[in-house]
């Protein structure tokens, strides 16, 4: 078994602050840091997006676990990102070969080569982080 397939036991509910509380928090300072004036309010909208998808997000994984994501939930959050990232990865592969008539190639398509760049550097951090957690 490895990180990648690695089964965890359901969260478990605490009095920690809900995780979302400290990303939206996160999110909405991107917003008042060091955005030109003229991409302000363009910037400021997508960060509202994103935030409304955060909570639509919160809420499925409450109703599918019955708990909000908490800190000290008994997962491994490294591993839940770890998998949650090489998911990305794969799913932008399948995004980025449907708008190329299923080229296996298409990754190497300037529109898709930075994005996958990042995400494939994302799962090789979070690989690294799980090497020296677990050893």
């Amino acid at each position: 078994m490895t990180q990648a397939t690695l089964k965890q036991q359901s969260p478990v509910d605490n009095d920690q602050m809900p995780c979302y509380h400290a990303f939206n928090a996160f999110i909405t300072s991107l917003a008042q840091n060091d955005v030109e004036r003229s991409k302000a309010d363009a910037v400021g909208k997508l960060i509202h997006d994103v935030e409304m998808d955060v909570i639509t997000r919160v809420e499925e994984g409450h109703d599918k676990y019955g708990v909000y994501l908490k800190p000290f939930n008994g997962r491994c959050a490294l591993t839940d990102t770890y998998q949650e990232i090489l998911d990305a990865c794969l799913y932008y592969t399948q995004h980025a070969m449907e708008t190329h008539d299923g080229a296996p190639d298409a990754l190497l398509h300037p529109e898709h080569s930075k994005t996958i760049g990042l995400l494939a550097a994302l799962a090789v951090e979070f690989r690294e982080k799980l090497n020296k957690k677990w050893g």
